[in-house]
């Protein structure tokens, strides 16, 4: 069975990417543009994951981080962001429960790493 992510990210650009890079691992992934239709989304869906970008055109990804967690279904949540590591933020991330913090820039194959451990495979 497909493992399934949600992709919370308001960069199409990113998001196509992304999905190119892990559709073909096997992976499902749905895309949500914001963090309000994130919510509603893994509310009403099962998702093994959560991918969220720092920033959204709604808000911060990290204030989505405890929501998340909290439904009914928790999920890993790994942080995608373009931002260099700003220390602030990494701790505010592990504070509030993300598995990871992954930068944009780093390769592919340091996000598959942590998708992987996030979800035991």
């Amino acid at each position: 069975m497909k493992k399934s992510i949600l992709l919370v990210n308001d960069e199409e650009y990113i998001a196509k990417y992304l999905c190119t890079a892990l559709e073909p691992l096997g992976y499902k992934i749905d895309v949500a543009p914001t963090g309000a239709q994130a919510i509603i989304r893994a509310g009403s869906a099962h998702f093994d994951l959560v991918l969220v970008d720092v920033m959204l055109e709604d808000g911060l990804g990290t204030d989505l981080i405890e929501p998340l967690k909290k439904q009914s279904m928790p999920r890993p949540v790994i942080v995608l962001t373009g931002v260099p590591a700003d220390e602030e933020i990494v701790l505010e991330c592990r504070r509030k429960g993300a598995f990871a913090y992954v930068s944009k820039s780093a390769a592919i194959e340091d996000l598959l790493r942590q998708i992987r451990r996030a979800l035991g495979t």
